[in-house]
């Protein structure tokens, strides 16, 4: 069989290999929605589903990437998850290297998917209002909006001193940021599943790791109520930079998995 038509009949049987892993590529999608509005009082809602955004890739580079973490011992596994494991696949004479290439390209293609549908969303409605009251003291926090938020200009001023600042692209940067920072994070959660794909207890370490990383933000970011906002105003105003370092993330990411897990001798 010739290396482009096993590389893409490999690629077909890891999609349909599981069908289920899709629904996680649909939760992680579902994260980017929430807090989606087209008025804010406080633009750290804006990022209110990102917390969840960067932790699900971990589970998703795991069973996607690193399935054989679930399989366990032969008797205690099912047929289906050991035709995927790649202990059977290595049988079939196929390249130890193409199997991770298509894992990868599987991994990422539900990421770019999710990263799709954010920006085809917000492409229906780019902008936002973000009205900033003067008896909360956030109108004095306007002219640092300002300028961290490109095309953003002052719609109105109250006489109370309320300022309305209107965002002509707003929703679309901010799903673009967070596209960015996803694919940052999905990179990350990549090589750490590749270091940790022979350590002893990985799925405890693994889960234990992440679910501790999510509740700590979620505590930090009731406990001080802005802590994306820095992070989403320098996005802001450095979206090709961000994606760029996003992007070369990814790539660099990506072969340094194949090359590791392609040279481990214990599956």
């Amino acid at each position: 069989m010739k290396t482009p038509s096993q590389f893409w009949t490999l690629f077909r049987f890891h999609v349909m290999a599981s069908p289920w892993i899709w629904g996680m590529a649909i939760v992680l999608g579902l994260q980017g929605f929430f807090g989606m509005s087209w008025f804010y009082r406080n633009l750290d809602l804006a990022l209110s589903g990102l917390n969840f955004a960067l932790w699900i890739p971990v589970a998703l580079a795991v069973v996607v990437v690193r399935p054989e973490f679930y399989a366990g011992s032969q008797a205690n596994a099912s047929t289906q998850r050991m035709l995927y494991c790649a202990d059977f696949l290595f049988t079939r004479a196929v390249d130890r290297g193409m199997v991770f290439r298509c894992r990868g390209l599987l991994y990422w293609a539900m990421i770019l998917s999710v990263a799709i549908s954010w920006l085809s969303v917000a492409a229906f409605r780019p902008s936002f209002t973000l009205e900033l009251p003067a008896n909360a003291g956030f109108s004095s926090k306007s002219q640092y909006y300002l300028e961290h938020i490109p095309g953003s200009f002052v719609q109105k001023t109250s006489r109370d001193g309320d300022v309305t600042i209107e965002a002509v692209l707003g929703n679309l940067q901010i799903k673009t940021v967070m596209v960015a920072l996803t694919i940052g994070f999905g990179a990350l959660w990549l090589v750490v599943v590749s270091l940790m794909a022979t350590v002893p207890f990985r799925l405890w370490i693994i889960w234990g790791f992440s679910f501790g990383g999510m509740m700590a933000m979620m505590f930090f970011g009731i406990l001080r109520g802005d802590l994306f906002e820095p992070f989403l105003l320098f996005g802001l105003g450095h979206l090709p930079l961000c994606l760029g370092v996003a992007l070369l993330c990814a790539l660099g990411a990506e072969w340094f998995v194949e090359r590791r897990l392609a040279s481990l001798e214990f599956m």
